[in-house]
């Protein structure tokens, strides 16, 4: 015989529209038995089609006969409304059962497992024992060594951070030369290169040879002859044309770069003519 919660509840998804499959798909996935599923999908079917045929003849008897009175449609509105909420509470009911049936279901399955686990365990315990105790003192000696050498690679890998971080700050706190024009002498292109790289900081090598009106490739001559002398430096930036700077001198401990973010801006900066 079908059980009466799941026929409830198979019942209450036929009418309000949902597939027998996919009633069928819920209710064994919350742990119902197919075939008590299937029995009562079977049962609530019959009930539905019975409710029909009976909702049929009294549609035939409604249009034969006259209007009911305003009265009585809100009593058949209220009872039908009262047997809605009953659904809606009896498919509740239902799959609330659902889940608790599936939780006694997966607490069987874990006892077994634990259970099953501690006889492994037992049965390991009594191998452990009878394992040679010299083999066993190896194996502890073998470890603390192994143990031993991982520490000695984290110290040497945290002096070699250690070590790098120093290098990188170093390198970071480098400011760029100032280079001053000779007072009272006559001056070269060079010297004006010089200048311009000096009050601008960094200027790339297109933009430096439209304002000095010489050709690029001159200007490239001059930089990497200046940058070979240590007086100006040569970066290259991921995208566009080549940065010309002043060359850096090291910061005295305690000092602030006044240009420590160059590399970043000569990195981000657009490319512009």
């Amino acid at each position: 015989m079908a059980d009466k919660r799941i026929v409830d509840y198979v019942k209450s998804g036929l009418e309000s529209g949902y597939k027998p499959e996919d009633l069928r798909d819920t209710l064994v996935k919350k742990g119902w038995k197919k075939s008590d599923v299937n029995d009562a999908i079977k049962e609530a079917q019959k009930q539905v089609d019975k409710a029909a045929k009976a909702a049929g003849k009294d549609a035939g008897k409604k249009e034969k006969s006259k209007e009911k009175p305003a009265k009585d449609e809100e009593k058949d509105k209220e009872k039908k409304e009262a047997e809605k909420q009953k659904q809606e509470k009896d498919k509740k009911e239902a799959e609330k059962q659902a889940e608790k049936e599936k939780q006694k279901e997966d607490k069987k399955e874990k006892e077994k497992e634990e259970g099953e686990e501690k006889e492994k365990d037992k049965k390991d315990k009594k191998g452990k024992k009878g394992k040679d105790k010299e083999e066993e003192k190896k194996e502890k000696k073998a470890k603390k060594e192994k143990e031993k050498e991982e520490k000695k690679e984290k110290k040497a890998k945290k002096e070699k951070e250690k070590e790098e971080k120093k290098e990188k700050k170093a390198k970071e706190k480098a400011v760029p030369i100032v280079y001053k024009k000779p007072a009272g002498k006559l001056t070269t292109e060079v010297d004006d290169m010089l200048e311009m790289i000096s009050d601008r900081k960094k200027i790339r090598i297109n933009k430096l040879a439209k304002l000095m009106k010489v050709d690029k490739k001159e200007i490239k001559d001059w930089a990497e002859t200046l940058e070979s002398w240590g007086i100006i430096e040569i970066r290259y930036p991921l995208f566009g044309e080549p940065v010309l700077t002043m060359a850096k001198k090291k910061v005295k401990k305690g000092e602030e770069s006044e240009d420590e973010d160059l590399d970043k801006q000569i990195q981000e900066e657009p490319e512009s003519e």
